[in-house]
């Protein structure tokens, strides 16, 4: 299994801290936010990890992670040149991931205990699963993708409704295979000109094939 952290986008909502630094870079604890990241694939049993950053930041979190021997890890570093969203960051890793499945983590999530999404992440390895997704429950998940259920089955996955539909917020932490890839390719941008993570996993969950666990841990967002 491959690991694959995408630690773009400008953190804008977290200005001026991040007028100068990348918010993945940002200290959570006594260590910045990334390494939290390369822990939680440590513990998972991931070894070969791809970080997807901007132009910009990429040299910073480099100076930050090294080859990623510290932690155990083996890190290799891909640019996204514009910001055109999460998924399209996501189809960089497609060459790296190979025919691996692996878990895909968003630069600005948090998890604590990291161990409770480790089991999870281990037993996708060896399942027949195309995908598998988590969410955490949450009194307003309106902020969020939101997981729609039916007969214990997750049907659909909705952006940012404007009333609480569902209180299953879907969290930045994916386990793929690398099927997905050729759905990313037919991904069209969304209104705001970006490819959408959540418009694959919505096209996932209708066509099947995968499931949707529920995490009873803490998870920050921490893009605020």
């Amino acid at each position: 299994m491959r690991g694959v952290i995408l630690a773009g986008g400008r953190g804008t909502r977290l200005q001026p801290l991040t007028l100068a630094v990348n918010k993945a870079l940002l200290p959570v604890g006594m260590v910045p936010l990334f390494y939290h990241h390369l822990y939680l694939m440590a513990e998972a049993g991931i070894g070969d990890v791809l970080v997807v950053s901007t132009p910009e930041d990429s040299g910073d979190i480099m100076r930050a992670c090294g080859s990623g021997l510290a932690h155990g890890l083996s890190l290799t570093y891909r640019v996204q040149d514009k910001p055109d969203g999460i998924a399209s960051a996501l189809k960089l890793a497609e060459d790296f991931v190979r025919d691996e499945p692996f878990v895909v983590l968003l630069g600005d999530n948090l998890f604590f205990p990291r161990a409770d999404a480790v089991g999870p992440i281990r037993d996708f390895v060896a399942s027949d699963l195309k995908y598998r997704l988590f969410v955490v429950r949450r009194d307003d998940p309106r902020a969020f993708g939101v997981a729609i259920w039916r007969d214990g089955k997750v049907i659909d996955i909705i952006e940012k409704p404007a009333e609480v539909v569902s209180r299953d917020a879907v969290v930045g932490l994916y386990c793929y295979k690398p099927d997905i890839f050729p759905i990313l390719r037919e991904l069209k941008p969304s209104a705001r000109g970006e490819l959408e993570i959540s418009d694959l996993n919505r096209r996932l969950v209708q066509e099947g094939g995968g499931d949707v666990k529920r995490l009873h841990m803490e998870w920050i967002d921490a893009g605020t």
